[in-house]
């Protein structure tokens, strides 16, 4: 029985510290957006738009694509970096392949 207050207390404290590290790790200072007059509490790059005469930010879905197509648009671009970075080492093995085969028969000629 004492063992399980015991496990009662530590799960409570421990659950108590947690909760207030989380509280101290929240940012104290207000990032608000201001744009067509009115400070919007939102991303810095989310846009404002026009749905009937009435501003507001885009939709979440809305941003949350643009985000992922310029991140999926970075990431291509790498990997076409990356495939040419590799032709080129491929291109550079094959040539000091071709060249050291000469150069070992050449040195077996002149060992026989």
């Amino acid at each position: 029985m004492k063992k399980n207050v015991w496990l009662f207390v530590f799960v409570g404290l421990w659950i108590c510290g947690t909760g207030l590290q989380a509280a101290s790790n929240v940012s104290t200072k207000d990032e608000s957006v201001r744009e067509v007059g009115v400070a919007w509490n939102m991303a810095s790059d989310r846009k404002i738009e026009n749905d009937g005469g009435l501003y507001q930010p885009e939709g979440l879905d809305k941003y949350m694509k643009r985000y992922f197509d310029q991140f999926s648009s970075k990431l291509d671009q790498l990997i076409e970096r990356t495939d040419r970075l590799e032709k080129k080492i491929d291109a550079l093995n094959s040539s000091t392949k071709s060249k050291s085969g000469t150069l070992i028969s050449s040195q077996d000629k002149k060992n026989s």
